[in-house]
């Protein structure tokens, strides 16, 4: 089965709106609350980042350790490769 067409290329999107990032209300500081109270500060997938995704209104989370592996990831998803070589 061919993977779906991006957004970005003709596809449909995910969303009809752009997201109003970042929300925030009471449910978002009890989750940072407990993040800072237990100090496990990386807990890649797992359920509190399911449940700030679901609060958030997001279908799927991916967590990464740094902005470098996120811009890569984003790329790949992307399908960007490496531009020409120049000298």
């Amino acid at each position: 089965m061919p993977e779906p067409l991006l957004a970005l290329f003709g596809g449909d999107p995910v969303v009809a709106e752009p997201p109003c990032w970042p929300e925030r209300g009471p449910q978002e500081a009890r989750m940072l609350h407990e993040v800072l109270e237990d100090g496990q500060w990386s807990l890649h997938g797992g359920t509190r980042c399911a449940r700030f995704a679901a609060l958030q209104g997001l279908g799927h989370v991916l967590t990464v350790n740094s902005g470098t592996a996120a811009l890569q990831l984003a790329c790949e998803a992307l399908g960007l490769g490496r531009g020409p070589a120049t000298r």
